[in-house]
């Protein structure tokens, strides 16, 4: 089944590079990043480096957007184009916890702190090497020796790049 819905990523990726060669919009480039991403997580080597490509391409399109680091899509559980769920299948946002209401649909990923730049900035290398932006102060990360710690946490996809949300420590056995 995985096969299914990985080769209905690749003809999607297909249609969305189209969109892409025929205009000059920043949703074409948004989603094929996000696209690219998904296979790189799930193990493609070659598409972490469009991935990248994409997320700068977006990323300097974007820049004076005020919603650039809003994440419009999410991982969720599932393979290939069934892991991604729109911001609004999450419910209302919660202002006291600073999240969307409702969470089941996203899925844990794992990552290890790759580094760690204050309080106010970090950054996770994800399944597949991306890297994701998150505020270690969020976690109740403060000190300075959180590099190479594993952790968990829910994915994002903003024009910005990759957001790391509700990081918590991984569980080692």
């Amino acid at each position: 089944m995985t096969g299914i819905f990985n080769k209905l990523l690749d003809t999607i990726i297909e249609k969305v590079s189209y969109w892409r060669a025929n205009s000059d919009s920043l949703e074409a480039v948004y989603y094929l990043y996000v696209l690219y991403s998904i296979q790189a997580m799930e193990g493609s080597v070659v598409a972490r480096d469009f991935a990248l490509r994409f997320r700068e391409d977006c990323r300097a399109r974007a820049r004076l957007r005020r919603n650039r680091t809003k994440s419009f899509e999410w991982l969720g559980h599932g393979a290939g184009i069934r892991s991604l769920i729109h911001h609004s299948q999450l419910g209302e946002w919660k202002p006291d916890l600073e999240f969307w209401g409702n969470i089941l649909p996203l899925a844990r990923v794992g990552g290890r702190v790759s580094r760690f730049d204050g309080p106010q900035a970090g950054e996770i290398e994800t399944l597949g090497g991306l890297p994701a932006f998150f505020v270690p102060a969020k976690a109740n990360f403060a000190s300075q020796n959180l590099e190479n710690r594993s952790v968990t946490f829910l994915l994002g996809f903003s024009y910005d790049g990759l957001r790391a949300w509700d990081i918590k420590e991984a569980v080692t056995k």
